[in-house]
């Protein structure tokens, strides 16, 4: 399952939806979520807040790359 998640990740690089630096930080969330799911009792509570924390500009940059590529092919198509 991995996989898909890195290639959906490495596709929004390749079609321009986010630029290669973001898709490389979004490559690299993937790989946690993993860990997240398959094995939480490794990861401390502390960890996970710290994580959260320093990384949340990264989920802000994602959306705002993500409406500018909607508005983008909204503008292309009418």
């Amino acid at each position: 399952m991995s996989i898909e998640y890195k290639s959906i990740a490495r596709g929004l690089i390749e079609i321009g939806t986010v630029d290669k630096k973001l898709g490389e930080t979004l490559i690299q969330m993937v790989g946690y979520r993993n860990r997240l799911v398959r094995i939480n009792n490794i990861i401390s509570d502390e960890e996970l807040y710290q994580i959260i924390q320093s990384n949340t500009k990264d989920i802000e940059n994602f959306v705002s790359e993500v409406k500018k590529y909607l508005k983008n092919v909204e503008e292309k198509f009418s």
